[in-house]
Order: structure tokens, then C-alpha cells, then sequence
């Protein structure tokens, strides 16, 4: 009996294409040094750099407080972080 092929094989590309998708997406992940303005304290955060623009609310680590973080991914790599109250 021979190898097995067809149906097995395509599953197993789909599985491998999933997961270089998934380690290139962990690849755009860094952290970031912002200051919440809640509690004034230095927290890092980790952001999505593969996405252009994105708003989020995310707790402080520190006070627990929501903060709105504004993020801004440039093509060269570079990111932009903005964290604000929910109120302003």
C-alpha cells in the first residue's frame, strides 16, 4: 500500500497555511510604553502592528481603569499609541 493522498494532504496544507498565518500575524505584536491617564502610571501594552488603525478599550494593569487606546500603524513600521479616558 502506498501513501495516502488527496483529502489527507489538502487538510494537512490548510492546517500548516493556518499556522504560518497565525506566526506572522504574532510576528506585527509589540509591546508599547504609554501612561495611562487614569493613574499616571508607565504600563505597556500589545499592539497589533499589521493593523492600520485601530481603537480599543483596554484596562491599566495598575488602577484597573478603561483606557481608549488609539493606535496608528505607519507602512514602515512604525507605531503611533494614544491612550485617553472613555470620557474625553
Amino acid at each position: 500500500a502506498g501513501p495516502v493522498t488527496g483529502h489527507s494532504d489538502t487538510l494537512i496544507a490548510l492546517s500548516l497555511k493556518r499556522l504560518l498565518g497565525y506566526a506572522l500575524s504574532m510576528l506585527a505584536l509589540s509591546e508599547q510604553a504609554i501612561t495611562c491617564p487614569y493613574c499616571g502610571e508607565a504600563i505597556t501594552v500589545l499592539v497589533d502592528g499589521s493593523v492600520a488603525r485601530q481603537d480599543y478599550v483596554e484596562d491599566c494593569e495598575v488602577c484597573c481603569q478603561p483606557m481608549v487606546l488609539e493606535v496608528s500603524a505607519g507602512p514602515g513600521g512604525g507605531i503611533a499609541i494614544t491612550a485617553r479616558t472613555d470620557s474625553e
